[in-house]
């Protein structure tokens, strides 16, 4: 070790980290050791392996590198002050199917060892310990090995012990929630970063993660972009069964001085050792299942690995009937038919790591320095817990053993895990129970009677079932139908309570939701962390088999039964939520919405029900569950609004209300989703979200408050009404660092603050992309808003200084110079990222992309001709071209131009996008482009109609999952019909001389105010038609259109005498009537036709105009040969190129974003 002192950063306090942090520190006194844990060491439940009642140690293993380790630990169990008082020597019974008993005793002799340790015959075995084992499976069987020496190790306490030791010789333990590693420029890993975004650092990391492993490893490797950090096959998470049976008084005195059991089984049996505990001082026998299993599942987009449910606990708690029944058989195992009375007490699952072999991990990891690895402790690691800590200094040292060495390294190759009968056996999602509930299949029916509605039996009797399995929801359109059965630890129903409910007469058995009344739950409650409602429910069909567990406190069920509005009955598998939640993180976190993270949200089983049904609602358009979307999104509203009467709104609610929001206005149903955009609004209001100072209080929910938060805020910038009294004035959420607008005084109060996001960051000091995103977003509120006020004529020359144009130019100015350097488009290269990479990275991408559709969108509208063309009709001024018209329409041809670009890469990197806000931003160029393709200048007209489809294309590939671009692009089709005219059009060949532009169709595009349908109430959903507001129909007659037309070449002169600031002739016809549109024709080239003599060559190939003609060159490109941008570096040898085609893509005037 170096003179200096040292520093070690354990990840993991199981048997692992607690041994590896006791050894360094007793050999290291001066060393910093920091143990890092998500649960505190003492706490009543914990998700490590080596939390548990009991754990057996022994030394009966074939296998003689571990047979001496555990021989080694085993002394220490027996010897030392602080192991002896958990130790108990009571010796191992083992049916041995092989020659595992031979084995054992040789190398026992090898190493010396005297044990009483001996093999007997089947019948002699039989009547030790007072024939206890009598009844126990013996088929195949060759004989027991009976090894006095070993026994078990109150495991739980023993952890807790060695733990406050270490603590005592100056271990640092740190309670917290590891969501990935760090590392510096050079690839090294300097630390770690919590879930709340604390950071903490040592010159060593030691991962001793256990199952969790697998997982951290992946979401490092996504986030540092080092793909080697990934276990790969190396680690296996998986979990097996254990349960408890409390004895009675007599029958514990008869086992309470068996030994440890072991049935011994073969990869040829295709089962593992099966083994029980002797009963604790609590009387409470133990043994464990014979389902090993894994659970694979996506933890990033395209990234699979297995993991523990994301649950707090690790969803220990949560045992299917397949599993409670695998106990049962394996109970039978060893006690047949006099266990058939027991009182099952616990059904837990504990998950570990596993490696094909079973061996250790106990290496530095080969893809990053300082990062070190010590687990897979594969359900035999609890044995050596004396002696791991030992090795593990060792391999820190370069002084293992070199077999161990060999056996314990990070890369190896590793034999096939088929000869292995402990390595997992089976999937989670074949283990989890299918529910089904009698009354989707007929077995019950609703009435209503005076208003109240009662659940009556078809049966004599109405039989309440339990279902152990994840929550299901079964909907009957036409009247109230839901049924709920949930189970949570606040308002539990007990099984009397049932037998009452089961004994009522129908019509006392009210439709109400008992845990939604809970009073915890009230607004007021806000503050404090949302409680995720357990939904794992005991299906009991017999006393004997109900399981009531002491640690954690015994859940109860409860019944709830809220209504719906529907008449067809449909029940829903439980994958659907799973299905969900994967499709939710894939197409729609953080973009635009970032609600919760995967670890948030937890086990699926146990999301309140409103906040699932709204993931479904929002989700099932990508599945072939779209026929579903209404009946979830009826649920969901009727479960908010019942919080709401019932005043039990907590973050859930209002995070569902945010989901449904944003798929009203995927759906094109604008007035709906402003609603439920507007309610959340109103509840952050009520919960004081929208003041600064609620977050400066200690909430582990803070982050996720202000995710919520802005979460609104982007959905309101994009969707949100922009006109009308009562619209939120966009210059209430500018960002900070602006330098116009409010200026908050010391007593005003302050919008929230963004939250933590780190993604794509290189400092911490740096925005990540998504709150990079929100800033830009408030900028594209302001042009929305400019945009709005243009269509009701209120428009200022937008080259003055106070005018809205310049206001808003200038805030996007300064956003743009407040974006880091690390998300700038020359830094990230998307164009040369691999396709596997974006997957794997899709959170950061998928906001990078929104933020440069945003920025490019920004300046297009922004400086759209057609806002001056409409505008001149209402301010002469704007009639008179000048600097600002030219500028202004090269702006809005270059950056209308970098979304096809854009495009183009999206379309060839084949990232899919479902925000409707890029059809839109699509749509928007598409205009700009049709205005161009009558340009006079025969390259720009055929990019302009060129880039004009390829917008058209990319629009329509949105159509199969948002209604709202469907919309969109038939406005964009009509208006694209009436710009041809009589000419008519094949849009990929189209070259007119004129267009006709659609006034009304025009605002519609570029205010998105399109509906599913033209003739569809537009509050479709949410007012009665009383109250529907009559708006009038599009006009697409011809004295609601532009007309656009191309002259003759103009004789362009240079005369230095007026300094170069002659302006050219009026170019917009003047309409007969300033109040109407009437076949108003605007110019693009000017009418001046003076014979001044020419001072220059004037270009004599092609048509041109005024405006074209001073446009930069690169404009008239073919954009065809970007379609592969990644290989544009080719390119750089051909002459003549436009500036994308050759040396000159990065250059700097394009690429400072």
């Amino acid at each position: 070790m170096s003179s200096d002192k040292p520093s070690y950063l354990i990840v993991g306090a199981g048997v692992f980290g607690v041994s590896t942090a006791y050894h360094l520190i007793q050999k290291y006194p001066d060393a910093s050791v920091t143990l890092v844990d998500r649960d505190a060491f003492d706490a009543d439940e914990r998700v490590a392996a080596s939390w548990d009642w009991n754990k057996v140690v022994r030394a009966d293993y074939d296998d003689f590198v571990y047979c001496k380790l555990a021989l080694e630990a085993q002394d220490i169990f027996k010897h030392d002050p602080l192991w002896k008082p958990y130790f108990h020597q009571t010796g191992v019974y083992w049916i041995c199917r092989s020659d595992y008993a031979q084995n054992v005793i040789s190398h026992h002799h090898k190493l010396g060892r005297k044990d009483d340790i001996i093999a007997l015959p089947i019948a002699e075995a039989k009547k030790l310990y007072g024939g206890l084992f009598e009844d126990a499976d013996y088929t195949g069987a060759k004989e027991v090995l009976v090894n006095r020496a070993s026994g078990w190790a109150a495991a739980g306490d023993a952890l807790r012990a060695v733990t406050r030791k270490s603590i005592e010789l100056g271990v640092k333990y740190v309670v917290a929630e590891t969501a990935s590693l760090n590392f510096d420029s050079k690839g090294t890993c300097t630390g770690l970063t919590t879930a709340d975004g604390q950071s903490l650092s040592a010159s060593r990391v030691i991962l001793c993660t256990g199952a969790y492993t697998a997982k951290l490893l992946e979401l490092s490797a996504a986030k540092s972009g080092n793909a080697a950090l990934s276990s790969g096959d190396r680690i296996l998470a998986a979990g097996i069964t254990t349960g408890m049976a409390q004895l009675e008084e007599e029958e514990y005195k008869k086992y309470k001085d068996m030994p440890v059991g072991f049935q011994g089984y073969t990869a040829v049996h295709g089962k593992p050792f099966i083994g029980s505990i002797p009963p604790t001082a609590d009387r409470e026998l133990k043994w464990w299942g014979a389902k090993i299993f894994s659970n694979t599942r996506e933890v990033l987009p395209g990234r699979k690995v297995s993991a523990p449910p994301p649950a707090k606990d690790y969803a220990q708690w949560k045992v299917s009937r397949q599993l409670k029944q695998d106990i049962i058989d394996q109970r039978n195992l060893w006690y047949g038919k006099k266990s058939e009375g027991w009182n099952m007490t616990k059904h837990r699952i504990c998950w570990d790591a596993f490696t094909t072999s079973s061996d250790f991990i106990i290496s530095p990891h080969s893809g990053a320095k300082g990062l070190y690895v010590a687990t897979c402790g594969s359900f035999h690691g609890y044995k050596f817990f004396p002696v791991l800590g030992k090795y593990v200094t060792q391999m820190l040292e370069g002084t293992l053993e070199p077999e161990l060495e060999g056996r314990w390294a990070w890369d190896r190759e590793r034999p096939d895990s088929s000869d292995n009968c402990e390595y997992p056996n089976s999937e989670m999602n074949d283990l989890l129970d299918t529910c089904r509930y009698a009354a989707a299949r007929g077995g019950h029916q609703f009435h209503q009677f005076s208003g109240e509605t009662t659940l009556t039996p078809c049966l004599p009797h109405l039989q309440v079932c339990y279902h152990d399995c994840v929550p299901f929801w079964a909907y009957r359109t036409g009247g109230p139908a839901l049924i709920r059965l949930m189970q949570t630890e606040e308002d539990a129903m007990s099984r009397g309570e049932a037998g009452m409910l089961k004994l009522r007469p129908a019509s006392a058995v009210m439709l109400l939701s008992r845990d939604e009344a809970v009073p915890e739950r009230a607004i007021g409650t806000m503050n404090q962390r949302p409680r995720q409602r357990q939904q794992s429910l005991e299906a009991v069909t017999d006393t004997s088999e109900k399981s009531y567990s002491a640690t954690p406190p015994g859940r109860k069920q409860s019944v709830s039964y809220p209504s719906d509005n529907s008449s067809t009955a449909v029940v829903f598998d439980p994958d659907d939520m799973e299905t969900g939640l994967d499709l939710y993180f894939k197409y729609c976190h953080r973009q635009p919405i970032w609600c919760f993270e995967r670890e948030e949200v937890g086990d699926y089983r146990t999301l309140p029900e409103d906040l699932a049904s709204s993931i479904l609602a929002l989700t099932s358009r990508f599945s072939d569950k779209r026929d579903h979307l209404q009946l979830y999104s009826n649920n969901a509203k009727t479960l908010i609004m019942l919080r709401i009467a019932n005043g039990t709104v907590d973050l859930t609610t209002i995070e569902s209300l945010c989901l449904l929001s944003y798929s009203s206005f995927i759906d094109g149903n604008v007035h709906l989703g402003q609603f439920h955009l507007g309610l959340s609004l109103q509840l952050c209001r009520s919960a004081m979200l929208d003041i600064e100072s609620v977050y400066l209080l200690d909430d582990p929910t803070t982050d996720r408050k202000k995710r919520l938060f802005w979460s609104l805020q982007l959905l309101e910038q994009s969707y949100g009404r922009q006109d009308g009294l009562l619209s939120v004035p966009t210059d209430i959420w500018r960002p900070a660092y602006s330098t116009g607008g409010v200026n908050h005084t010391d007593g005003e109060t302050k919008a929230p603050p963004l939250p933590r996001d780190n993604l794509g960051t290189s400092t911490p000091s740096e925005p990540g992309i998504w709150n990079t995103s929100v800033r830009l977003g408030w900028v594209w509120s302001q042009v929305r808003k400019y945009v709005s006020d243009c269509s009701h004529n209120i428009l200022k020359e937008p080259w003055r200084h106070d005018s809205m144009y310049a206001k808003v130019l200038s805030d996007f100015m300064e956003t743009e110079n407040r974006i880091p350097m690390c998300h700038r488009y020359d830094s990230v290269k998307f164009y040369e990222r691999k396709i596997d990479e974006l997957k794997v990275n899709r959170d950061y991408w998928a906001c990078w992309l929104k933020e440069q559709f945003t920025y490019h969108a920004i300046p297009t509208v922004l400086n759209h001709p057609f806002l001056y063309i409409v505008g001149a009709q209402h301010n002469p001024n704007l009639g008179i071209p000048n600097t600002f018209w030219r500028r202004s329409s090269e702006q809005a041809l270059l950056h209308a131009t970098w979304i096809v670009r854009m495009i183009d890469m999206v379309v060839d990197k084949q990232v899919p996008l479902v925000d409707p806000f890029f059809g839109h931003v699509a749509a928007i160029a598409a205009t700009v482009h049709l205005y161009y393709c009558c340009a006079a200048a025969a390259r720009l007209k055929h990019k302009s109609n060129t880039d004009f489809a390829k917008c058209r294309r990319f629009l329509k590939s949105f159509i199969p999952c948002s209604a709202a671009c469907d919309a969109l692009d038939r406005n964009l089709d009509r208006m694209t019909r009436i710009a041809a005219g009589s000419e008519g059009m094949d849009v990929e060949d189209w070259m007119p001389s004129k267009i006709y532009l659609s006034v009304p169709l025009m605002w519609e595009i570029l205010q998105f105010n399109s509906t599913t349908d033209s003739q569809e109430i537009p509050t479709a959903g949410l007012l009665d038609a009383s109250l529907t507001p009559a708006l009038p129909p599009v006009d697409t007659s011809e004295n609601s259109t532009l007309e656009i037309i191309v002259a003759t070449s103009p004789e362009i002169t240079i005369n230095t005498a007026d300094g170069g600031q002659e302006a050219p002739t009026l170019s917009y016809k003047p309409s007969d009537n300033n109040n109407k549109f009437n076949n108003n024709k605007h110019n693009l080239s000017s009418a001046n036709s003076s014979s001044r003599q020419n001072v220059f060559d004037t270009p004599s190939v092609e048509q041109i105009d005024s405006l074209t003609f001073n446009t930069t060159p690169w404009l008239y490109a073919d954009s065809s040969q970007l379609i592969n941008i990644g290989e544009l570096p080719d390119l750089q040898s051909e002459p003549g190129n436009a500036w994308w085609e050759g040396d000159n893509f990065n250059n700097i005037m394009f690429n400072q974003f």
